[in-house]
């Protein structure tokens, strides 16, 4: 099975056309379809759909194409999302309701504890908003 971005330059091969054309035929600027097959920059899911019909690949690729992917997790973003991850664990995470997605009224507090075994586990607790 193929990954992802060797389907797209087989198809780019294949119609003969060159990276600003093949760009261009995709609906795509060429300095962002060069990004991205460099994995700089992300595909929206609607656009990978939408160039998978263009490309009328075959089912075992469309799968290919379609699956998830990694996502792009340049240094900066990670320390970004780290520092947010940090702060929520601290501060609390928002509750909310599974079937509406409505706050709860709680709060979730993910701190790590020791496991007794020279390790580290996760101690998840929940307080309402009233308890704080």
């Amino acid at each position: 099975m193929e990954e992802p971005l060797h389907i797209l330059e087989a198809a780019r091969q294949h119609h003969t056309m060159s990276v600003t054309e093949f760009a261009a035929w995709l609906g795509l600027r060429p300095s962002f379809y060069q990004r991205f097959i460099r994995g700089e920059v992300e595909l929206p899911d609607d656009r990978r759909l939408a160039i998978a019909d263009q490309l009328d690949l075959s089912a075992e690729n469309r799968e290919v194409w379609l699956r998830p992917w990694p996502s792009v997790v340049t240094p900066e973003r990670h320390a970004h999302l780290n520092a947010v991850i940090k702060e929520a664990n601290e501060q609390g995470w928002i509750c909310c309701d599974s079937d509406t997605l409505e706050p709860t009224g709680e709060l979730l507090f993910v701190h790590k504890a020791p496991d007794g075994a020279g390790g580290w586990c996760e101690e998840v607790i929940i307080k309402g908003y009233a308890d704080l």
